[in-house]
């Protein structure tokens, strides 16, 4: 079974936190490692370990969490400062196999197993080799997350880097 993310990203007005609009929902299982170590099979440093729901959560996150009930697990939450400040040169040995075109030294897939790790001589015939393979984490973003955190960035030069976060859970 799949996991999702679910989740808003907030500022902090004058008296309360205000849902703007929703983090990028793709299924991305090395984000998902970096921002709360779920689903870490790149065997990231994560941000934070999940933290919870924020205590002043904005009214519309909150609803829309307890909506998931059980269904919802892991939230967290993480300013644009936690963003920022994380250390995007670090380098992580990825747990997963990658199949990689012998030919051109491409990555064709990455998974937790591989029925041709049974059977490597196939690979050679299928033209690909197994391979452990090394990520630096601003390698991993996808441009969804690129976008998400250029707003926060936008947002925290009115509000400051503490006053913009990211709210979010994941399902199972």
């Amino acid at each position: 079974m799949g996991c999702d993310i679910h989740g808003w990203l907030e500022v902090r007005g004058k008296r309360s936190w205000k849902a703007i609009k929703t983090i990028p929902t793709n299924r991305d299982y090395d984000m998902f490692g970096i921002l709360a170590n779920t689903r870490n099979y790149v065997n990231a440093v994560p941000i934070s370990d999940p933290r919870g729901l924020p205590e002043d959560v904005s009214i519309k996150v909150k609803k829309e969490s307890n909506d998931w009930g059980a269904g919802g697990h892991s939230h967290s939450w993480l300013s644009y400062e936690d963003i920022k400040n994380y250390d995007w040169t670090q380098v992580f040995h990825d747990g997963r196999i990658s199949e990689v075109d012998i030919k051109t030294g491409k990555e064709i897939s990455k998974s937790t197993y591989t029925s041709l790790q049974d059977h490597p001589e196939e690979a050679e015939k299928h033209g690909v080799k197994l391979e452990y393979r090394t990520r630096i984490a601003k390698d991993l973003i996808k441009q969804c997350w690129n976008d998400c955190f250029a707003e926060m960035a936008k947002l925290s030069e009115t509000y400051g880097t503490r006053n913009v976060r990211i709210v979010f859970w994941f399902d199972n």
